[in-house]
């Protein structure tokens, strides 16, 4: 992702891939993206920018923890 990438793209992205990629997103930590996309949230760039690149590493693969002002 880059600072010229928005929430809205998802949708062309998940038309243009199948629905087993799809399903497959949806299930890594990536998916919590596609979530927030489907909930209708106007998030920025930058905010899942920010939320990817602090990224922790943990051992659940149904959850996605970040850094936020140096605290999890």
């Amino acid at each position: 992702m880059n600072h010229s990438c928005f929430l809205a793209n998802v949708q062309t992205v998940l038309e243009s891939v199948g629905d087993d990629v799809v399903s497959d997103l949806r299930e890594s930590a990536v998916g919590v993206i596609v979530k927030l996309k489907e909930l209708e949230y106007t998030w920025s760039a930058s905010c899942v920018h920010h939320f990817l690149v602090n990224q922790l590493a943990i051992e659940s693969s149904h959850e996605m923890w970040s850094l936020i002002d140096c605290m999890p």
